[in-house]
This record gives structure tokens, sequence and C-alpha cells, in this order.
């Protein structure tokens, strides 16, 4: 019942049948004033949506407290109080992923991520900096000391920046002899001294093994053992023909590989930026996904509980509630990695490790509620469902993947 001023007049604006009450007992249209104001229709857009009027804050609290109780009700036939299972699945979904899709951005990830170098070069800067203005803070005993602190956190991030980095070097002159000697002769160019016995000339890095440059081992994109790092899909095509038959790739892999050269070719100039564009369109395929695997999951259900008296619909709820729960809990963990990124307070991330916990506790404890069997069958049909759940995930992920390399262009 919305809360607009009823009418004077005992006529429908609908139908035009004379009104008894508040509703029109020929179309049930109720008959209140026509004219609304902005905030009755924002109070509509909510009730509407998630019916803020208690029931949905109710089917959440039951969702997440009694795993397996609204599944229980709602084959029961016991539903007037609680939101339903599709609504409920639409809204908790829709707002996940915008919450999802917020904090993973391919483009926050990739573009604006910073190499070794740029890292190591700001925080150099901002060590230099408040180490100059240390003197002057003297006089504040409390900025002084934090300033400190902040030197010492700087400094401590800054050395291990730099074994880091040494750390990756040893292990690239270890996989190329050739340039560590060449490194070695750049070296003592630069700090002015002399090799005996050799006329040292500054050789350079091959562009392959250059940072930025095209075939760098940052910017290839490889794909199991296969190096895609061809000009043109026909260079990559006669390569391929040329090869004998049980080292000729697969129609998937050869269909990556001309997508990948595609990707390359259009994304020279910046292959970070073309890679974040094929994540953020592969990254969007996620709801799909857990769409398809739904039915697929209430399927498997079906198979373990073949037994039992319950139909593939009273499995399909079960499904729907799980994953809404599962949604709500994601949303804590996603919520805990933000506050312990913003503040620093690594502790907290113990709490991730609870809920991560908490989605596999809620699902035995929602078949036990559910499905009523004892222990023993409950665990064992828990750990099968898992691990086949988690096959049946990864495969829609990688025809989803697959899906996508079909239509990134």
């Amino acid at each position: 019942m919305s809360h607009s001023k009823e009418r004077v007049e005992k006529n429908c604006l609908n139908c035009g049948a004379e009104v008894m009450g508040r509703y029109c007992a020929n179309c049930g249209q109720e008959n209140t004033e026509p004219k609304e104001t902005v905030l009755t229709l924002v109070s509509h857009f909510f009730n509407d949506i998630t019916h803020f009027d208690g029931k949905f804050f109710s089917t959440v609290k039951y969702l997440i407290t009694k795993p397996g109780f609204l599944s229980s009700e709602y084959i029961k036939g016991r539903r007037a109080g609680y939101l339903h299972p599709i609504r409920m699945y639409v809204f908790t979904s829709a707002f996940f992923f915008i919450i999802f899709f917020s904090l993973f951005s391919p483009e926050a990830i990739i573009l604006a991520g910073k190499n070794e170098d740029e890292q190591l070069k700001e925080l150099t800067q901002a060590s230099n900096s408040l180490k100059e203005k240390l003197p002057a803070a003297k006089a504040d005993p409390i900025l002084y000391a934090a300033m400190q602190r902040s030197i010492n956190n700087i400094d401590h991030h800054t050395m291990s920046l730099i074994q880091s980095i040494d750390a990756k070097e040893k292990a690239k002159a270890s996989a190329h002899p050739g340039l560590q000697i060449n490194d070695s002769i750049n070296k003592a160019l630069k700090n002015n001294q002399k090799i005996v016995g050799k006329t040292p000339a500054v050789v350079e890095k091959p562009d392959s093994l250059k940072p930025g440059k095209k075939g760098s081992p940052s910017d290839d994109i490889d794909f199991g053992e296969v190096n895609f790092n061809y000009n043109s899909q026909l260079a990559y095509d006669s390569v391929q023909k040329e090869l004998p038959v049980n080292k000729k790739a697969g129609w998937s892999e050869r269909t990556i590989a001309r997508k990948i050269i595609l990707l390359n070719s259009k994304f020279k100039e910046n292959r970070k930026e073309g890679l974040a564009l094929f994540l953020e369109k592969f990254m969007h395929t996620l709801p799909q996904t857990l769409f398809v695997s739904l039915p697929v999951f209430a399927l498997l259900l079906l198979i373990l509980y073949s037994r039992s008296n319950f139909y593939y619909a009273d499995h399909a709820i079960f499904s729907i509630h799980l994953y809404c729960a599962t949604f709500i809990l994601l949303l804590f963990i996603f919520g805990i990695d933000k506050i312990s990124s913003v503040t620093g307070m690594e502790w907290i991330k113990f709490c991730e490790l609870f809920f991560i916990l908490g989605i596999f506790f809620y699902l035995y404890k929602a078949m036990r509620k559910f499905y009523g069997q004892g222990r023993g069958k409950t665990i064992l049909k828990f750990l099968l469902l898992n691990i086949f759940s988690f096959f049946i995930l990864m495969t829609l992920a990688g025809l989803f993947f697959m899906l996508s390399v079909l239509q990134f262009s």
C-alpha cells in the first residue's frame, strides 16, 4: 500500500467501476490522487524494487542468519512475508556487480600501475623531500616524530623494492649470460672504470629485452608455451603451416593467437591499453557466467539428492538463495580489503579469511537445514558439490573467455 492521499471520489480512474474502500474490486488499482510529489516517486521506486516496507530487510536478515530457512519456507508455501527469490537475485546481483566493477577496473589496474623504476624514483624523491624539511620540523615534536616515521617507512619500502629489482636482474642475467657481460661493460663505462685487455663499447640490449619496446617481456602476450610475437597473421599462419603435425596449434590456440596478433598490431603503441580493454570485455561476461552456472548448480543438486522428494525447481530456489547470500558475503570481503588498503591495517585482512570460510560454512549449514540429512551424508555431498562446481565454473569461464576473444576487435 502506498502512502498517497486517498481520493474523495469513489470511481476508479482506471476502469470506471465504483470503488468500495481503497482498492478497486474490478481491476485492483489503488484509489489515490493521481498527482504525486517527487518524494512519493522516490518512495515508489525503492518500494517496487526492494520492498523497503520491511520485506527486503527481513529477507536479508533471514538469508544471512538462517542458511536454508528461506528456501524451506518457500517450498512450504510461506512466501508473503519475504521477497521473491528472483527479485532478490536481480537486486543483489546488480548491486554486487556495480560494486565489483567500481573496485576492479582493468584500466585502473593496468594503466594506472607504475613500473618498478617509476616507483623507486617516486619513493626516493619523497624521502629526500622529507629529509630536507626534517630540521625545520624540530619545533613541533609531534610533527617531527611523524616525519621520522614516514621517512623510515619510505626507506624500508625503497630497500624492499631495490632488493626485488636486484633479484630480477640477477635472474635475467642467469637466463641470458650474454646480457650479464653487456650490463657489466655498460656499468663499467658509467663508473669510468677501465676493463683490462678489452676496448669496451656500449652494447645495446636487444629490442626484445628493452622495457617498453615491442616484444619486451612485460608487453609480450603469451599463451601456454607459444609466444605470439608475430607482426602479422600471415607470418603466424606460414609458420604453423611449416610445423610438423604434432607441433601445430589446435583450433582454439590458433584463434587466440590471431586475435592477440590483431591486438598487438592495433595497440602496438600502448599494449597495456589493449590488454585493459580486453580484460574489461572479459570481466563483463562474469554476470552471464554466474547466471548460466546457476541452473547447472541446481542440476548438480538434483543429481546429488536424486533419491529425495525435491523437484528441480526446489533445487533452483535453494541455488538462488545461496547465490544471493554469496554476493552479500563477498561484498563484506571487498569492503574489508578496501578498508585495509586505505588505512594500512594489515591485521584486518584476517577478517577476510573469516568471511571466505564463512561462505563454505554457509553452504554446509544451508544444505543441512534444507535437505535435512545427517552430518556424514551432508559433508560428503558438500565436498562433491564443491569439486564439481569448481570444474563447471572453470569450464564456463573458459567458454566465455573464448567468446570474448572471438568478439574482441
